[in-house]
C-alpha cells in the first residue's frame, strides 16, 4: 500500500510541476444568513490587495491568480446581497474593509486507507485575511481574522479555481459569522 501512496504523491507532484495552476475571475456564493442590518454597505478593499499575483511554493511551478479583487468583490456581493450594497462610502452605515486577503496553496499529505497506509494527496486553497467593519463615523465596530480553507481538494489542476471560489467564499462566511452574529 505505501507504494500507492508514493505513486499517488508522484504523479501529484509531476502534475504539479509540469504546468502552471491558473486561477482567473469566480463567482463564489458563501452560505451566509445574518440578520439585516439597516442602511448601507460598502466593501472597501485596501489597495495592498493585489488583483493580479503569482504565489511560488519550492519545487512546484507557481499558481497564477487574475482578476482576484473581483472575485472576492462577487463573493461580498453574493454574501450579503439581501443587504442594501452601495457603490459609494457616503452612501454607506457601514463599511467592510478588507485589509489582508492572501491566498495560497498547500499539497496535503493524503488519506490512510483501510489498513493504515497513506493513499494519494491533493492540493487545498487557504485564504489568510483582516477585516474589520467600520461605522459611518470611522469606527471600528468589529475586526475578523483567520486564515480559511477551500471546503475541498483536489488533485486535479483544473478544479483550482473551483478551490480558490470555496476559499472565498469560506472567508466571507467567517466574516459574516464574526461581524454579524451574537
Amino acid at each position: 500500500m505505501k507504494t500507492i501512496f508514493s505513486l499517488g504523491a508522484m504523479i501529484l507532484a509531476i502534475i504539479l510541476s509540469s504546468c502552471v495552476l491558473k486561477v482567473s475571475v469566480v463567482n463564489p456564493s458563501p452560505n451566509v444568513d445574518v440578520p439585516i442590518v439597516g442602511g448601507g454597505l460598502f466593501l472597501d478593499l485596501d489597495d495592498n490587495i493585489l488583483n493580479e499575483m503569482t504565489i511560488k511554493r519550492s519545487g512546484l511551478k507557481p499558481m497564477k491568480i487574475t482578476e482576484w479583487r473581483t472575485s472576492l468583490t462577487h463573493g461580498f456581493n453574493n454574501a450579503f446581497d439581501e443587504f442594501q450594497i452601495v457603490s459609494s462610502i457616503n452612501d454607506a452605515n457601514y463599511k467592510i474593509f478588507i485589509i489582508k486577503a492572501e491566498p495560497f496553496y498547500e499539497i496535503s499529505e493524503g488519506a490512510y486507507d483501510a489498513w493504515g497506509s497513506r493513499v494519494g494527496g491533493s492540493i487545498i486553497v487557504q485564504i489568510e485575511y483582516q477585516a474589520r467593519m467600520i461605522d459611518s463615523d470611522g469606527n471600528i465596530i468589529k475586526r475578523s481574522t483567520s486564515t480559511v480553507s477551500s471546503k475541498r481538494s483536489t488533485s486535479s489542476v483544473n478544479e483550482v479555481p473551483l478551490l480558490a471560489e470555496s476559499a472565498i467564499e469560506s472567508m466571507f462566511e467567517k466574516i459574516a459569522q464574526d461581524f454579524f452574529n451574537e
